[in-house]
């Protein structure tokens, strides 16, 4: 009986070989109590494992800062788990650099040069043409 205390999980393999085949062999074994127990501990971590999934993926797809920051408000901390952290990082990269490309095609191509002289602005106006898809411009 300790040893179920103590390895719930050694015990997996032996649950499912049991489980479809309706036999009392293995709760005669270990016992209708320490089955009942190790058995809803092995579900609870599976549950908690499929949320942990399942909040991967509502993170994943909420790649705004404003959806992200909502999706992120109501994560229960059982289910952050470091692969959770580094889709948020992956999220968070991915919001930077598509405001980056955001700032480049609004113009902010040259920091600290002036778009006053005619020379830049020409080379201003062909990137943005460029970077809209504008493959006719030279």
């Amino acid at each position: 009986m300790n040893i179920l205390r103590q390895c719930p999980s050694c015990l997996l393999p032996a649950l499912r070989q049991h489980r479809h085949n309706n036999s009392d062999e293995f709760i005669s074994a270990f016992g209708y109590t320490a089955t009942v127990e190790i058995v809803d501990k092995l579900e609870a971590e599976v549950e908690r494992l499929r949320m942990q999934l399942a909040a991967c993926d509502v993170i994943a797809l909420a790649n705004t800062k404003n959806s992200a920051a909502k999706a992120r408000e109501g994560i229960h901390p059982d289910y952050i788990s470091p692969t959770l952290q580094s889709v948020m990082q992956t999220v968070d990269c991915e919001i930077e650099l598509r405001a980056e490309v955001e700032r480049l095609k609004a113009g902010i191509i040259f920091e600290g040069v002036s778009l006053n002289n005619p020379d830049m602005a020409y080379l201003n106006n062909i990137l943005k043409a460029k970077l809209a898809g504008d493959k006719d411009v030279t």
